[in-house]
């Protein structure tokens, strides 16, 4: 089976955003069972940036059995079929001529295949999608997939090394782009409670920083290097996430990546974390009070910790590759095999 892939205008895949860290998990998983091709190129899990040049982008010629496009619109009306379009940016066109549209988990994907019907659905979405969205043929949900780097490395020295660069102490984390939308502000607002509570409490932002920080007492520092992400993540002893809106539906790497490091994750309940976390995880939280009675439980509930901590790490399996391969397959070949046009 051989697959075609593009994101939005990108010539090459490095691991420097969500987006594209989903796209380069969902790329190594189907390489094992398929050929991918990324811009034409033949892509490479195993090699320095999978193989590919930096190649102007052409449209695919016939010959593929799968044609998957992400944000490139123009690119997508002229590639054969059949051709998957990613569910986000909504391009009107996209969604009537895709032969499926595929979203990153269930709950996303089931709010498009009900949009039409379930007015909510707009609000839920944030907006993303008009109120007179076109449905698509099809949407399914394809998951998310961890880098199998992502596991304890708590014993690591260039863990301690991040350790002694945020501070020491009970070291609460937040990883990755800083902008207005994305600042943990529940957190922020009960971080003078926990400073009270907690002796030697140290927050760190770490990432792009865009914007200012409301708060005097958390460290920012730089943008980590993916291949040190599984270290810094394992310095911390709580991590959060980013609360913007559309965490709702578009499933961030975050809650993955601390599953696989076993570092207990605080976060709203939404239903994107409910298909990556489960029902039952016990750090889901719904106001800022709530959210800082669970990192003063983290703190001084040894046992609660280290049962939240056995809970990551017990269904992470279910996001690396093996667990990946399974899930994926019959979905891939069921899509190449869609009637063209259907």
């Amino acid at each position: 089976m051989k697959i075609y892939h593009l994101l939005s205008n990108l010539t090459h895949l490095a691991p420097i955003s969500g987006d594209r860290l989903n796209e380069i998990n969902f790329l190594k998983t189907i390489s094992h069972f398929a050929d991918v091709y990324y811009n034409n190129q033949r892509f490479y899990p195993d090699q320095p940036d999978f193989g590919l040049k930096d190649l102007p982008i052409e449209v695919p010629p016939p010959g593929y059995d799968l044609y998957i496009v992400r944000n490139n619109h123009d690119l997508f009306e002229q590639v054969p079929r059949p051709k998957v379009w990613v569910a986000y940016p909504y391009f009107e066109t996209a969604f009537r001529d895709a032969d499926a549209v595929i979203a990153f988990n269930e709950t996303w994907a089931k709010g498009i295949r009900e949009f039409n019907e379930k007015p909510d659905y707009y609000d839920f979405f944030c907006g993303a999608f008009p109120r007179d969205m076109v449905k698509p043929k099809r949407c399914i949900s394809i998951g998310q997939g961890l880098d199998e780097n992502f596991s304890p490395k708590h014993n690591s020295s260039k863990t301690f090394r991040y350790r002694a660069r945020f501070g020491y102490g009970f070291i609460v984390g937040y990883f990755g782009r800083i902008v207005k939308e994305t600042i943990p502000y529940d957190y922020l607002s009960v971080l003078s409670e926990l400073e009270r509570q907690i002796p030697g409490i140290s927050t760190v932002f770490a990432g792009s920083v865009r914007t200012a920080i409301p708060s005097p007492s958390v460290q920012t520092a730089r943008s980590i290097p993916f291949a040190d992400m599984p270290y810094a993540v394992s310095a911390c002893h709580v991590l959060l996430a980013n609360e913007q809106p559309e965490s709702n539906w578009a499933g961030s790497v975050k809650p993955l990546e601390a599953m696989g490091c076993g570092i207990p994750i605080v976060l709203s309940k939404r239903g994107s974390r409910l298909d990556q976390l489960g029902r039952d995880y016990p750090l889901f939280y719904e106001t800022a009070s709530e959210l800082r009675n669970h990192i003063l439980r983290l703190y001084n509930d040894t046992d609660f910790y280290d049962d939240v901590r056995k809970y990551l790490l017990k269904r992470a399996p279910d996001f690396y590759t093996p667990s990946r391969v399974k899930e994926l397959e019959p979905i891939i070949r069921d899509l190449a095999n869609m009637p063209a046009g259907s």
